[in-house]
This record gives structure tokens, C-alpha cells and sequence, in this order.
């Protein structure tokens, strides 16, 4: 059987388990969850496989496991052919965890509290956590002035979380102009990933038009 991902593509860390899938050549079988229905990820049965009835998820012969970031790493150990993306040295991989934990609770973090409530609420953007989203974009800057990927001179896939964070600023015509090492970082990464585009442009697509419907 294969490694079964449930998800949705508009989701940014849904798209960072595609791409890591794609990155080690692992053939998954994605089921695509209505996320905006909201009812789908409540039913009994979804969640027996994830409780907090939240995308993605991963069902590996038994195995559930339901944060984006740890499907990653599982990925890489259990399928890949070698460590490269996610190092098995504990000195090594540190700096990798580090990352994935930056982006989880700091990065990826302050666009959902400054964009998501306006997308899903209709609230109107909150000043206080604007600020939050320019100090987290300031701290990647300056990791970025020394380091040519997140964690150190190696991509990870801590690179391909923060990327798929990062993918949403787009959408709220959100720049990176004033962080200079960031912008050059993303458009560094994407262009090392060739299938960066084919795995990420149907939901970033369907991402767009869900922030912004078009208007008849």
C-alpha cells in the first residue's frame, strides 16, 4: 500500500509534504479534503487518522501522522534514498529541526494570525501582527545574509516548509523588496526544485482565488 496523503493543495504546508514526496522520487496516493467545507475533516472517520481534524495527514500502512513538518522528516528516513534533505546526525539535523520549528511557530505562524483572520473572518488586518510578520521576515533576513539556505550551506527540508510559507505573500500583495536575502533565497530554492512548479501552481491557484474571487 501505498503512503496515503490527505490533503489540500491551497494548503502551504500540504504543498511542502508534496513537494518533499517529489524531492526523494516517493510515489504517494493523495486524497484531496473539501478544507473549506470544514465537515469532512470532523467526521469520525478522519479522525481516527488525525484528531485534530486538520490537513495534511499521512496514513502509512497504520502510522498516522498529522503535522506537516514531521510527515516530512518521516518521509525522508523511512523512503529516501539517502539523508541529504533531512540529516539523521543529531549535529546535523539541529539546525534543520531549528528551522522547521521557526517556520511552524514563528514564520508561517504570523501570516496565519495577520492574513487568515481577513480571509476567513472578514476581520480587518491587525497592525500589532503586521509587525510580527516584518520581525519574523527581519530574523530570516539576517539568517539569510550568512547562511545559503536555512539551516547552513545544504538545502533541507526546512527549506521547503519555509518556501511554501513564504508562497502565500503573494496573494495579499505582500513584498519582499525590503528583504533582499529572502527574496533572493526563495527564487534560489525554487529554481534548484525543477517540479517546484508543476507540485505547487494548481494550489497556489486555487489559494489566489480563494483570497481574491474574481468579481463578475
Amino acid at each position: 500500500m501505498p503512503v496515503v496523503i490527505y490533503g489540500a493543495e491551497l494548503s502551504a504546508p500540504v504543498r511542502a509534504v508534496l513537494l518533499t514526496a517529489k524531492a526523494i522520487g516517493l510515489e504517494i496516493q493523495f486524497k484531496q479534503v473539501d478544507l473549506l467545507g470544514g465537515t469532512e475533516t470532523k467526521s469520525e472517520a478522519f479522525k481516527k487518522i488525525n484528531p485534530a481534524h486538520s490537513v495534511p495527514a499521512m496514513d502509512d500502512n497504520g502510522l498516522h501522522i498529522w503535522e506537516s513538518r514531521a510527515i516530512m522528516g518521516y518521509l525522508v528516513h523511512q523512503y529516501g534514498k539517502d539523508d541529504k534533505l533531512y540529516p539523521k546526525n543529531p549535529k546535523e539535523r539541529a539546525p534543520v529541526d531549528n528551522m522547521l520549528h521557526f517556520d511552524l511557530g514563528a514564520l508561517y505562524q504570523s501570516f496565519a494570525s495577520y492574513f487568515y483572520p481577513k480571509v476567513f473572518f472578514n476581520k480587518e488586518y491587525d497592525p500589532e501582527m503586521e509587525l510580527r510578520v516584518k520581525d519574523r521576515l527581519e530574523i530570516l533576513d539576517t539568517i539569510l545574509s550568512t547562511n545559503v539556505y536555512a539551516a547552513g550551506s545544504k538545502m533541507s527540508i526546512a527549506d521547503l516548509s519555509i518556501v511554501c510559507s513564504l508562497s502565500v505573500l503573494p496573494t495579499f500583495k505582500y513584498s519582499l523588496d525590503p528583504y533582499p536575502n529572502v527574496k533572493k533565497y526563495v527564487a534560489k530554492v525554487k529554481s534548484e526544485l525543477p517540479f517546484y512548479d508543476k507540485v505547487a501552481k494548481k494550489g497556489l491557484e486555487e489559494f489566489e482565488a480563494m483570497v481574491n474571487p474574481k468579481k463578475n
